[in-house]
């Protein structure tokens, strides 16, 4: 069976300890130039992180909202520091992630998110599905997140505590050939997995013709992708390596020509 992506040139952005979209595009037949556009450092604030840990064991937060693989595992290491299992939920207390992988991220530290809206995973979904009501929320986040989901929490009556669980860094030294071979057609299809990489994409490479597909991991990632000019070919159904697979098929008229050959 032909591979859905068969022979696709893909720029596929990496960091240091998390390769899984790239390695389904590979896994589905795409050629991919892995890019380490961005990476993630412990937060600058660690003493506040592990303060805002000992809170959240003692009972002080009715929910805690976490929107990224990331933050879970900054969190989980923070609590760790202190002598806290993040198993050992306090009475009272629940939980909300952002999408799918954030709550398969809780479930491997032993915490069950109460709340997972459908849909993209993104702060608009999540404030949409969080039930209004008073008292506090801990919101481990990025350096880099907007304020949309403690905004949008406040506006229904939470008190939130924003604390900065990690940094989004920049990955190493861009290679130039890649962004020399964007301008030159050598590439089919430009994967974005965040904002962040949006971001970063569009100010290291100044030419993406329009034979080159973009294709963005979810609706705030395109949207940002959007806001710095660049034109977004498709969005992933679902924030995964398959939904990105898929989507990327559909962008390439890959996915059409599987269904009308079937």
């Amino acid at each position: 069976m032909t591979k859905p992506l068969a022979g696709l040139r893909v720029m596929a952005p990496i960091t240091s300890d998390r390769s899984a979209i790239a390695d389904a595009l590979e896994a589905h037949g795409a050629h991919v130039a892995r890019v380490e556009v961005l990476d993630f450092a412990p937060s600058s604030t660690p003493g506040e992180l592990a303060s805002a840990a000992r809170d959240w064991a003692a009972g002080v937060y009715r929910w805690l909202a976490i929107t990224s693989r990331v933050g879970v595992k900054a969190f989980a290491h923070a609590a760790q520091s202190v002598g806290i299992d993040l198993a050992s939920r306090p009475d009272g207390v629940s939980v909300a992630a952002v999408g799918a992988a954030t709550a398969e991220a809780l479930a491997d530290c032993g915490l069950i998110a109460d709340l997972v809206p459908d849909g993209a995973a993104d702060a608009v979904r999540m404030v949409a599905a969080f039930p209004p009501g008073e008292g506090r929320v801990l919101a481990p986040l990025g350096n880099l997140a907007a304020p949309t989901l403690a905004d949008g929490l406040r506006a229904k009556g939470w008190q939130v505590d924003v604390v900065e669980a990690y940094r989004t860094i920049d990955g190493p030294a861009f290679d130039a050939d890649l962004a020399v071979a964007v301008a030159t057609g050598d590439v089919d299809v430009i994967a974005l997995t965040s904002g962040s990489v949006a971001t970063r994409m569009a100010r290291e490479i100044s030419l993406i013709p329009p034979t080159v597909a973009v294709v963005a991991i979810g609706a705030s990632c395109a949207r940002r992708a959007s806001e710095l000019g660049l034109e977004v070919a498709g969005v992933a159904a679902e924030p995964s390596p398959l939904g990105m697979v898929e989507a990327i098929a559909v962008a390439t008229g890959r996915a059409t020509a599987r269904r009308e050959s079937s």
